[in-house]
């Protein structure tokens, strides 16, 4: 059987490589529309959900890579990269970062096409506010199904 052994240390870089794209995307965002994250596991979500999709929308680039630099063997041989593929580096850090920064932008101006991204009611909410952190206290309003409302004190 022939074929490449990889170590946990090399698979730890492959997850924390393949995480980076939605880790920038999402820091970049938060810093433009105001932090989401209530937790760690929040985070984490969002990071791996975003790196899904720019992980999707560039697998053909990477299967193209892989064969020809991985696959081949040239990489292994230490054959000389192009200087584009070192540009293609930098967009990998770049447009997650930028992409995030304009959803954010949009999104904290309340444009259309940003809410079409975060949906119309984007966090973090009033209600994210008082159940995300210990000893506050506020007034909840609801708003049922029929129109109605129900308003009440919380506090712990």
């Amino acid at each position: 059987m022939t074929g490449i052994m990889v170590s946990t240390f090399q698979a730890l870089g492959v997850v924390l490589l393949a995480m980076l794209p939605g880790a920038l995307y999402v820091w970049a965002f938060e810093r433009q529309a105001g932090g989401w994250g209530l937790s760690l596991s929040d985070r984490l979500l969002r990071f791996i959900g975003t790196s899904a999709v720019f992980q999707a929308l560039g697998a053909p680039i990477t299967y193209a890579l892989y064969g020809t630099y991985v696959h081949s063997g040239r990489l292994g041989r230490g054959a000389a990269l192009p200087w584009w593929l070192w540009a293609l580096v930098v967009a990998y850090v770049v447009v997650p970062t930028a992409c995030g920064h304009i959803v954010g932008h949009g999104t904290r101006r309340r444009r259309s096409w940003a809410l079409k991204i975060t949906g119309p009611s984007p966090a973090p909410r009033a209600w994210d506010h008082l159940f995300g952190r210990e000893g506050l206290t506020g007034w909840i309003r609801l708003r049922m199904k029929d129109g109605g409302w129900i308003v009440g004190a919380y506090a712990q």
